[in-house]
């Protein structure tokens, strides 16, 4: 009776395991160049909205600050949503926070700090804001 209860288990455990890799990534995490990021966290966005495009603020468009955003827009990494992971291209080891711009043109931040320890693996405190980066 043990070995069927231990056997049980174990194939229990993978089978939980197995169905959590298909619901998507649990935290972001590098695939190649590029970073997968949860759904759950794009939607850690204050007022997320599924019809606006998402995009990685990173250095390469001034994090959506300095000059008119319009002129950032025409460099910003979008987010594209693949399955229940949404795709940073080519962010694998820079710092990049996922947001969208709401109706007044402002950015409006994922709440990294809502979801994630602020010491994880991939959480950047380097400036003193939460971001991320996937090594």
């Amino acid at each position: 009776m043990k070995r069927f209860l231990t056997v049980l288990a174990i194939v229990g455990l993978a089978v939980i395991f197995t169905t959590a890799g298909w619901a998507g990534v649990l935290q972001p995490r590098a695939d190649g160049n590029n970073v997968l990021v949860p759904d759950m966290l794009v939607k850690a966005i204050p007022g997320f909205d599924a019809t606006k495009p998402v995009y990685a603020a990173c250095d390469v468009n001034r994090w959506f600050s300095g000059g008119a955003v319009t002129d950032n827009l025409k460099i910003a990494t979008k987010m594209q949503k693949i399955g229940d992971n949404w795709v940073a291209t080519g962010l694998t080891g820079y710092r990049f926070h996922p947001v969208q711009l709401g109706k007044d043109g402002k950015p409006k931040w994922a709440k990294v700090e809502n979801l994630y320890p602020l010491n994880s693996a991939f959480v950047d405190m380097s400036t003193g804001s939460p971001c991320l980066l996937v090594k």
